[in-house]
């Protein structure tokens, strides 16, 4: 199955936004070298899905990128992307689950 990561949201001013422009697209670098099944675009910013789009495979798997899946990985994610992929021919699934569920962050964030 092909993995999409997803980033939803993030803000700033005009530096602070390109800064994160340039690590998302690192980001989605690295994440390429390790496997070319998974990748990560932004709702806002770069990379965009249509970024993207031409390294999917049929299957693909939406997974938000963030400490809260909330409302970007609700409505952003899993119904406006989900739709645009599976219009496209892709058949998709959700994770709704943020990073933050997961006990290695969890335990990271709680010992600071």
């Amino acid at each position: 199955m092909k993995c999409l990561v997803v980033y939803s949201s993030r803000s700033g001013n005009p530096e602070q936004v390109a800064r994160a422009d340039f690590a998302y697209l690192a980001v989605d670098a690295e994440l390429a070298k390790l496997d070319p099944a998974l990748r990560l675009a932004c709702v806002e910013g770069e990379p965009r899905l249509d970024a993207v789009l031409p390294n999917l495979k049929r299957r693909v798997r939406l997974v938000p990128f963030m400490i809260v899946a909330g409302d970007h990985a609700l409505n952003d994610m899993s119904v406006t992307w989900k739709s645009r992929l599976e219009a496209a021919g892709h058949v998709c699934s959700c994770v709704l689950h943020g990073l933050g569920e997961l006990p290695a962050v969890a335990d990271y964030y709680a010992e600071l």
